[in-house]
């Protein structure tokens, strides 16, 4: 019996072909038992080596579709997106010289075919040796990537978040390219991850610093990361002032994150000064200064708690809420609707 779905969702949830083979051989004794199915039927337990087979199949299958796909139009947009994955097992030779099985942190960068969102291929960045950055290590492998699809002639846009070392000037991913295809590309830069550095540099500048990769420094930003325990205050002030959120489609709420849809929510509710039941007892996701939506959810709810703050610290706390009210939600959720 073909187990392509089994093998696909073990794929998709990193899971050994031991560990899916063991789950799907024991919803099976499950359904027997339950008096679903005949004893009989289990002889369709699932053996670990066929579904190493089935993954493979599946791999290759899915590679072969994508290469017929990409056969039939050449690349005209590319985007391309990398992450620190603490996490990566990889075989790494010890002291003695025999390889075994480690935890390492490892670059990983996705790249997809732009507007259509499909997906392309994806890296480890080579390192780089003392003469090179890792911008240019990412380049080379776009380039190897357009070129496995005929489409270095052909690219015209190049997608990415806004960090240096992807739009540096000279020496990013994104310039480093363009020398290697030896002409200009339209950069398309993530408005999204452009909308939170003014909202980083505001905080710097009427608050305080960061400290490490969560924390803030400053009298208000220090507040945040307690923000869950504090008490409702139910005289909050509202802060009409500004245009309001652009209304989303119930199709475009609907596929919002939990945070996404609580930040929308929250920021329409302090604005009209009145917090329902549901939001006065929420929980605010992690900070994290690799993604400022959390940052700007906690400041807004800050703004409804019993926080404490007087003089000058309040002033501080009211421009930084009235800045994610005003600009940093409002060309958020405009950028979700385009």
């Amino acid at each position: 019996m073909p187990i392509p779905n089994t093998a696909r969702a073990s794929l998709r949830c990193g899971i050994s072909p031991a560990t899916a083979a063991l789950v799907a051989s024991a919803y099976l004794k499950d359904l027997i038992d339950a008096g679903y199915l005949e004893p009989e039927k289990s002889v369709l337990a699932c053996d670990p080596s066929k579904l190493v087979r089935a993954r493979k199949k599946v791999m290759d299958d899915s590679r072969r579709s994508r290469n017929e796909d990409s056969n039939l139009k050449k690349i005209v947009g590319m985007g391309y997106d990398g992450r620190k994955d603490a996490y990566t097992r990889s075989m790494v030779v010890d002291n003695s010289g025999k390889l075994k099985m480690n935890i390492i942190s490892e670059e990983h960068v996705s790249v997809t075919e732009e507007p259509s969102g499909r997906y392309l291929s994806h890296f480890v960045p080579e390192e780089p040796n003392l003469k090179e950055k890792p911008a240019f290590k990412v380049a080379e492998a776009l380039y190897e990537i357009l070129l496995q699809n005929d489409s270095l002639d052909s690219l015209q846009i190049l997608m990415g978040d806004s960090t240096n070392q992807n739009t540096g000037w000279r020496g990013g991913t994104h310039a480093h390219l363009e020398k290697l295809i030896k002409r200009k590309l339209f950069w398309a830069i993530c408005s999204i991850h452009t909308n939170e550095l003014p909202l980083r540099h505001l905080i710097k500048s009427v608050d305080g610093n960061t400290s490490s990769g969560k924390g803030f420094m400053g009298p208000v930003g220090s507040l945040l990361s307690k923000v869950n325990d504090m008490e409702y205050d139910p005289n909050f002030m509202a802060l009409s002032s500004g245009e309001d959120l652009i209304e989303l489609s119930k199709d475009i709420e609907k596929s919002l994150s939990t945070d996404q849809k609580i930040c929308y929510r929250l920021v329409k509710a302090v604005k009209s000064g009145v917090l329902p039941i549901n939001l006065q007892d929420m929980k605010c996701g992690t900070l994290n200064h690799a993604r400022w939506l959390t940052t700007g959810q906690k400041l807004v709810f800050l703004w409804t708690r019993k926080h404490g703050l007087s003089g000058k610290n309040l002033e501080t706390l009211e421009i930084l809420v009235k800045f994610c009210l005003q600009y940093y939600f409002k060309l958020y959720f405009d950028s979700i609707r385009l």
